[in-house]
């Protein structure tokens, strides 16, 4: 991807670094990631003044496929895992040199950050 673009109002709020570490975005570089601001608002003034523009709303929504995750053998599974800070569990490169910053103290068969 280009970029990962963040629609909504707190989104110029958000530091990069930190949301990579935590887990908002998948591993890419932080530099990538953009916040676009109020979209859906921006959406609803835009779809009121043109018709154009509502019926180009309209043709996108019939477009749209719903995924149903319950339905999802795995879903479960897979959303557990994702809760975890994923570079706990899954190589970041994009985070190494901002992990190996963050201060680590050993236990038995792990190393933990504060």
């Amino acid at each position: 991807m280009a970029s990962w673009p963040v629609f909504s109002s707190w989104a110029c709020y958000i530091n990069p670094l930190n949301a990579l570490v935590i887990g908002m975005f998948p591993d890419c570089p932080p530099e990538k990631i953009r916040a676009v601001g109020n979209a859906a608002g921006d959406g609803a003034r835009l779809a009121l003044r043109s018709l154009e523009k509502r019926q180009e709303a309209r043709n996108i929504a019939r477009q749209v496929h719903l995924v149903e995750t319950s339905l999802e053998p795995d879903f479960q599974e897979q959303f557990v895992q994702a809760m975890a800070f994923p570079h706990g569990r899954d190589a970041f490169p994009n985070l190494n040199h901002i992990l190996k910053l963050i201060p680590t103290w050993k236990l038995p068969g792990r190393i933990c950050r504060p």
